[in-house]
């Protein structure tokens, strides 16, 4: 996958989105954050892209703060679920099944 390509996605960046979700990030308390994602009492999915050329820390620290995380690192970038949608379907499907007990 080119390391580049994926920044083509047809969609143009919302850029006063994010700078606006910037702005909100740097007013945070990382420990808070981390210490609400501690208590969550529901599992959660975090599906990724192994070719994103974003800074893995964000996702895995998300992940690390998390009780009860399963995580999935498709063949993708930044856009899993649009760049892999049959894995990415097949990914949420087996987490539902996983957490609905069936």
């Amino acid at each position: 996958m080119p390391d580049r390509a994926e920044a083509d996605t047809g969609f143009a960046p919302n850029r006063e989105c994010h700078k606006a979700i910037n702005a909100e990030l740097r007013a945070q308390d990382p420990e808070r954050l981390a210490a609400a994602c501690a208590r969550l009492t529901v599992p959660v999915l975090v599906v990724d892209g192994v070719h994103d050329i974003r800074p893995r820390w964000a996702v895995d620290s998300l992940v690390s703060a998390l009780p009860d995380v399963q995580r999935i690192a498709l063949d993708a970038g930044r856009l899993p679920w649009m760049e892999q949608p049959g894995a990415f379907s097949t990914a949420v499907t087996r987490f539902l099944q996983r957490t609905a007990g069936t």
